[in-house]
């Protein structure tokens, strides 16, 4: 199942934030203010009968008739009836009086808190967006300087001793040595070089390091190593006709894999064939000859 990503979480947290926010301003709208329980508990409290008169005499009841009952105990239950539901009246209308004032400000918070969200909202996806392009860019200018400033590698030979008074040598033999045309220093990590008599070169060669790396691998930019010798073996006749009839050919191939200093892995595949025909040495194709 795929991850939920950052723009989901930070709307579901939003979110939740409103919810919690807009039912907790409902529940004290919808139930009893603390005004309100504050003042019921007061009026239970406060009993006194001079207060309960007071309120009987505001509402024309004659107090003293009820007060004259003395141990009649149904005139005694009315007046407490009356008073407790003065008392409740008053506390309705006090709740009622606070509980408008507490629905406006719920609406008006879940308004400011709605027009909140969504701004913040769009500032954040704003700044991601703006993240996503500094970050392409980076990467961009980093390619870009690698790419300009990377080393590259070309393989060289000399093939005197391939080729001797116009002839293919009984025992042929080259040099190659590795040169940095790049603007950084390239460092050696593997060399495989082969030098063998085929009729053609195969599409796909598989190149197995076969050449111990220098002790010291680095070759700084603009210069290139030192010969190294590759000897063929003996020529025959036999072989000797093939090539010179152009039946067939002595191959020079190989790959060296280098990196730079930032790690990063470069190839350098090589080929070059004596062709027999024309008695001189050349590189066979963009197929074999190629840089990554």
């Amino acid at each position: 199942m795929a991850r939920p990503s950052g723009d989901l979480a930070a709307i579901v947290f939003v979110y939740s934030l409103l919810a919690i926010s807009v039912g907790y301003h409902i529940h004290r709208s919808a139930g009893p203010s603390q005004y309100g329980l504050h003042r019921e508990q007061t009026n239970q409290n406060d009993a006194s009968k001079a207060e309960c008169e007071s309120k009987l005499r505001s509402l024309g009841l004659d107090v003293a008739a009820i007060s004259d009952a003395g141990g009649n105990a149904g005139e005694i239950k009315k007046h407490y009836d009356l008073c407790q539901q003065i008392r409740a009246a008053q506390a309705a209308e006090d709740q009622a009086y606070w509980a408008t004032p507490q629905f406006y400000v719920s609406l008006g918070s879940f308004v400011l808190l709605a027009g909140a969200t969504w701004f913040a909202y769009g500032a954040y996806s704003q700044a991601k967006r703006q993240a996503i392009a500094s970050e392409m860019q980076a990467r961009i200018a980093e390619e870009s300087y690698r790419n300009l400033e990377r080393p590259y590698l070309l393989v060289l030979i000399d093939d005197d001793y391939v080729i001797r008074k116009g002839h293919m040598s009984a025992t042929p033999w080259l040099n190659y040595r590795f040169h940095n045309i790049g603007k950084s220093p390239a460092i050696l990590t593997a060399i495989s070089v082969d030098f063998t008599h085929l009729v053609r070169m195969p599409d796909e060669v598989h190149h197995v390091p076969n050449v111990v790396v220098p002790t010291n691998p680095f070759i700084p930019a603009g210069r290139e190593t030192e010969d190294t010798r590759c000897p063929f073996g003996r020529v025959d006749g036999e072989m000797y006709g093939s090539v010179k009839e152009g039946r067939s050919s002595l191959w020079f191939y190989g790959k060296v894999s280098y990196t730079d200093f930032f790690g990063s892995p470069y190839e350098t595949e090589f080929c070059w064939m004596y062709n027999g025909m024309t008695g001189r040495m050349i590189r066979s194709g963009s197929k074999h000859n190629r840089q990554t």
